[in-house]
């Protein structure tokens, strides 16, 4: 097979990656979403780091005290969190480290609010890794499963990871930013099991998404469609494949039974299937509603906040035809999670960007557009549709990271606590529009011709950012830190980016 063309008409095969592509694929998304970076967090993500700390300086999962925030008190009386253990347990390491830093600061009379938001800097870089291997992945999909070059597959990844609301939630520890990471390195090697056929590609996806399920309990969905793909698509192993798919779930389904069993005294329901949670999580929402809203809302449609997705609905037919395996897990999956997800009482996601739980499976549905990108591109009329949807998608992802949306929201809520019902249909009102409204006033203050609209509950660091440019590059000389030492940051990490750029101009591999 040949792919220089880029015509992924041609039979998918694998093909072996140029060494280096990988890593410059890699690269660039990590410094680019370190670039971008706010160097400060908002999300329910604190929590979980909170969990984290908590083990790391007293070695129990469980808290002695009830605690504020996402949490839940156990039967046994202690507390624990409501959200399942998989972010936390990745935080471990990033909570080591900032206990170590403390404790040095500390020593070093640092004032402990100086320790406080260095620590939170520190952590607010780890998603960014997350959204950077989930690209990584997703290069070496679009290469080995689908056929396109490594330049292909890194234009395709950089749309995907910039003209979509994925570059905001790249600094976001909303655990379903991990299960998209999670999602997408599962999909990769499912397709090279159905490929190959090796038992040890078959451990690792099913393997990988039961620790997705013990992340986040809706990743039970592409457990089932995995196991429905080595069903159908799988003959002649596919009973190796079920024996494996159970050996690797059972050790991550018997931590999900016991914690459940500590926290709520059933292993079979998670706090966030309980009471306390319905007003979210409760699956007795106006299907129609959640359908139309995901779909068509002005303030919520998916195609809203990933224009490119368009383009994926439109190649579906084609990808059925040439890459049926992958077509159908692709389809069976976006269907089912749109069905699930359209039921919730809160099918918008609360006070998310977007239809944020449609943010762990973006790359996955992004995946039909990505693939015939290269020969949409090469017709003028292609370019005539492609740009204005990577613009537009563009255009929204910057107006997101220069504000900030959760801030946004807190403007909304204080003036007009019923207002925030205009986010998901108004179409002059919702949220992409406000957003792009917020991010011209943001400029406006820079410019010094322009006010800014605090928020009494915000802390100064985050009423100056949210008002101004909402990356770190700009807010840390603020609060104290040298110009000096923040330019050589900015200068280290556009260097990697122009690095991993010109490896990709210089590479000529099919």
């Amino acid at each position: 097979m040949t792919t220089q063309n880029g015509d992924p008409d041609q039979p998918a095969a694998s093909v072996a990656a140029n060494e280096t592509m990988p890593g410059s694929m890699f690269l660039f998304a990590l410094c680019l979403y370190w670039l971008t970076n706010s160097g400060f967090d908002t999300s329910e993500g604190l929590f979980h780091y909170q969990i984290a700390s908590h083990i790391v300086e007293t070695g129990e999962l469980g808290f002695d005290q009830p605690m504020p925030g996402i949490f839940t008190v156990a039967p046994n009386g202690r507390t624990y969190g409501s959200h399942e253990f998989g972010n936390s347990l990745l935080l471990i390491p990033t909570a080591a480290l900032n206990h170590v830093l403390g404790h040095v600061l500390t020593r070093l009379a640092l004032a402990p609010e100086k320790i406080a938001r260095l620590q939170q800097f520190v952590l607010s870089f780890q998603a960014n890794v997350y959204s950077a291997l989930t690209l990584l992945f997703l290069y070496l999909m679009l290469v080995e499963e689908f056929g396109l070059t490594g330049r292909q597959a890194f234009a395709g990844c950089v749309v995907l990871g910039t003209c979509t609301f994925y570059w905001t939630y790249s600094r976001n520890l909303f655990d379903g930013v991990l299960c998209s990471l999670l999602l997408t390195a599962a999909l990769r090697y499912l397709l090279r099991f159905q490929r190959e056929g090796k038992t040890m590609d078959a451990l690792a996806a099913f393997g990988i998404l039961g620790f997705a399920v013990d992340t986040r309990l809706s990743m039970a969905l592409p457990v089932v469609v995995s196991l429905g793909f080595v069903t159908l698509f799988c003959t002649g192993r596919r009973l190796r494949a079920l024996i494996s798919a159970g050996i690797a779930l059972a050790p991550f389904a018997a931590w999900q039974l016991w914690y459940n069993q500590l926290r709520t005294g059933n292993p079979l329901v998670s706090p966030v299937q309980t009471l306390q949670y319905a007003e979210n999580n409760a699956l007795d929402g106006d299907l129609a509603n959640g359908l139309l809203g995901l779909l068509f809302s002005p303030g919520k449609s998916v195609f809203v906040y990933a224009p490119v997705l368009l383009l994926s609905l439109a190649a579906i037919p084609k990808l059925w035809r040439k890459h049926r395996p992958a077509a159908a897990f692709i389809v069976a999956l976006a269907v089912i999670w749109l069905l699930l997800h359209a039921k919730l009482r809160s099918w918008y996601g609360a006070w998310g960007w977007g239809p944020r739980h449609f943010v762990t499976l973006l790359p996955i549905l992004a995946i039909p557009a990505l693939v015939f990108i290269p020969s949409v591109w090469s017709r003028r009329s292609g370019k005539a549709i492609l740009i204005p949807l990577a613009a537009g998608g563009f255009i929204l992802a910057l107006a997101s990271l220069i504000s900030n949306w959760h801030y946004r929201m807190e403007l909304r809520n204080r003036s007009d606590p019923a207002g925030l019902e205009s986010f998901e249909w108004s179409f002059s009102q919702n949220q992409a529009a406000d957003m792009l409204i917020g991010s011209l006033d943001n400029i406006k203050v820079v410019l010094g011709i322009g006010e800014p609209s605090n928020v009494p509950a915000a802390s100064d660091l985050n009423n100056y950012a949210s008002n101004r440019i909402n990356m770190w590059w700009y807010i840390l000389p603020n609060a104290g830190v040298p110009r000096t030492a923040v330019a050589a940051a900015v200068c280290a990490l556009l260097l990697g980016l122009v690095v991993a750029a010109r490896r990709v101009g210089r590479w000529r591999g099919t």
